[in-house]
């Protein structure tokens, strides 16, 4: 039997409550998931859903447009679960923090792109002076011990391999990327598998440090400070996105996405770190 997919419970968690289900033969599946679902019926509700990178600055987009609106906006799904649960009727606006394949292009998925998300390698405020470099980093995940100022030991922490920010930092520093994969086949460090769990954990694991987006630590005000390990700029690119399926059931969804392409949410989302979705 095939590994069933880490975001699996999430799914079925949501299909659940909009009146779906999910099962291992007869229905529709997320692509490239592996997960086969019945389609799913709209629940009474406006449902934002998708990628957890997409949550915190969505709230406070919703905050700023419209205080106290009634929306679901259930934890992470996953780009590639916003994908798939707009293609079926599931919600009404997807998040997604990564360009759309062909594939998901191909099932009528339009993106409105909404920010460009600074990354950064985060620490723990209480850990005077970070003292940590690249090559320190790497020596860590490979296994070989490293200490803050203060004697505590380097914990890093992981996203799983197909996380969006993971694949930005890969791609920056190749050999960081090799040695995170390394020590994610090895189960050497903690793998976490949505933003919350790791701002989570890196608050609260002794010594801890790992990738994060940056406006994520402002926005929530998570007693987190930087790591510079390299002078280049690490961001990833957040979009809405949206199906012919669902776009016109609900008029709220027009007017969200017409707001988010605004100054006003520009410039919100500026104040709080993040960047414009266009260089400019």
């Amino acid at each position: 039997m095939g590994q069933i997919p880490r975001c699996l419970p999430i799914l079925l968690a949501l299909l659940a409550a909009l009146g779906g289900a999910c099962g291992p033969a007869g229905g529709r599946g997320a692509p490239g998931e592996g997960v086969e679902c019945a389609p799913v019926p709209k629940a009474t509700g406006w449902v934002i859903a998708g990628s957890g990178s997409n949550i915190t600055p969505m709230r406070a987009l919703l905050r700023a447009w419209r205080p106290g609106e009634d929306v679901q906006l259930p934890e992470s799904l996953g780009t590639g679960g916003a994908v798939a649960a707009l293609v079926d009727g599931a919600i009404d606006i997807g998040l997604a923090s990564r360009p759309l394949s062909e594939a998901e292009r191909a099932t009528g998925v339009k993106e409105h792109p909404l920010a460009r998300s600074p990354i950064g390698l985060l620490r723990q405020m209480r850990r005077a002076g970070s003292g940590l470099t690249l090559e320190d980093l790497i020596a860590t995940l490979d296994g070989e011990p490293r200490a803050w100022a203060d004697g505590t030991p380097v914990t890093p922490l992981l996203r799983e391999k197909g996380d969006s920010g993971a694949r930005v930092v890969a791609a920056a520093f190749p050999a960081l990327g090799a040695a995170m994969e390394r020590a994610r086949q090895a189960r050497r460090w903690p793998v976490l598998w949505t933003d919350q769990e790791m701002a989570d954990a890196l608050v609260s694991v002794d010594g801890a440090v790992g990738f994060l987006d940056l406006g994520i630590v402002r926005l929530d005000r998570l007693p987190l400070s930087e790591v510079r390990i390299g002078r280049d700029l690490l961001a990833k690119q957040l979009a809405l996105l949206t199906h012919p399926r669902t776009r016109g059931r609900d008029p709220r969804t027009e007017q969200l996405l017409y707001f988010a392409a605004g100054q006003r949410a520009e410039g919100l989302l500026i104040q709080a770190g993040y960047l414009p979705a266009v260089e400019r």
